[in-house]
């Protein structure tokens, strides 16, 4: 399903921290997997967002809430078995709402249809659904990605789940990995950068392919060794790199024969974590800009 936003809104910039786009290099979707198990159905939807803070709304409203809300009013599923997912691509609207959204120009009316797109996709979903075995692996995809701050936590590992109809004519992909989608990000183009890049390869590439999805790692000090170049042709590459380490481990899975039943629980709880002290004006200016 299509997300794209209209050009009035912002994207998240460095400073001033709101930009807008001028034009769409590649559309925003959000992509749907529906389970459905002995224990109940299970909803996860990916969206090429930045992320979806409750707060995009205004005081009194909590978005992320009332779009599990609306996904179980019309679903029947429990809001504790919907999971919402963004892959933080920072070429995508403001919406972690670092200034408020909302204000800018067809926020609002974005948002409001942005719910409604997401609640089709997971009916249109839940029509489409097949009777499916899974299977699970991973990989190293390395030479790709680094440590921000020169330390040395990396982590290079590649995750897939592969839900396949018994005929082997349907597959949803389901793929992990850690790193900051961040090659385009701070220019005027809408981009779902090296993620969007990698699920088209992928689901043009891979026959039976219905969709798939992008769950982000812990990607918080990890970017790409290209980094902040805004050229679309290091989003091309890595995003064919990333969908050929995908492509081989799924032919890989396939191979092997080792299938398994799709089992799922959901489990849900909120935390809220307290923003750390701002340093003061003598220690801000020793940060690294």
């Amino acid at each position: 399903m299509e997300i794209t936003p209209p050009l009035s809104v912002p994207y998240l910039g460095f400073s001033p921290r709101h930009s807008f786009f001028t034009g769409i290099h590649d559309p925003l979707h959000a992509r749907v997997l529906h389970l459905t198990g002995p224990e109940g159905e299970f909803v996860l939807v990916n969206a090429d967002l930045i992320g979806l803070a409750d707060t995009l709304l205004g005081e009194g409203r909590q978005f992320a809430s009332e779009l599990r809300e609306a996904v179980g009013r019309a679903s029947g599923i429990p809001a504790a078995a919907i999971l919402l997912a963004s892959s933080h691509i920072h070429s995508t609207p403001d919406t972690l709402d670092f200034r408020p959204l909302r204000e800018a120009q067809g926020a609002v009316g974005w948002l409001e249809d942005l719910k409604d797109k997401i609640v089709s996709a997971v009916g249109a979903a839940r029509r489409n659904g097949f009777e499916a075995r899974l299977r699970a692996g991973a990989a190293v995809f390395s030479g790709f990605s680094k440590n921000r701050r020169g330390e040395p936590c990396l982590d290079e590992e590649v995750t897939l789940l592969v839900f396949e109809s018994f005929d082997r004519v349907h597959k949803v992909l389901l793929a992990n990995y850690a790193c900051h989608p961040v090659i385009v990000q701070v220019q005027e183009l809408v981009s779902a950068d090296y993620v969007g890049a990698m699920q088209r390869t992928v689901e043009r590439e891979l026959e039976g392919c219905d969709a798939c999805l992008f769950l982000q790692g812990a990607c918080g000090d990890i970017n790409p060794l290209v980094d902040d170049s805004r050229d679309f042709r290091d989003v091309d590459a890595f995003g064919a790199a990333l969908a050929g380490s995908i492509l081989d481990l799924e032919r890989i899975l396939a191979e092997s024969g080792t299938a398994e039943p799709v089992l799922a629980r959901a489990a849900s709880e909120t935390i809220h974590l307290p923003s750390r002290a701002l340093p003061d004006a003598r220690e801000s200016e020793k940060t690294d800009p």
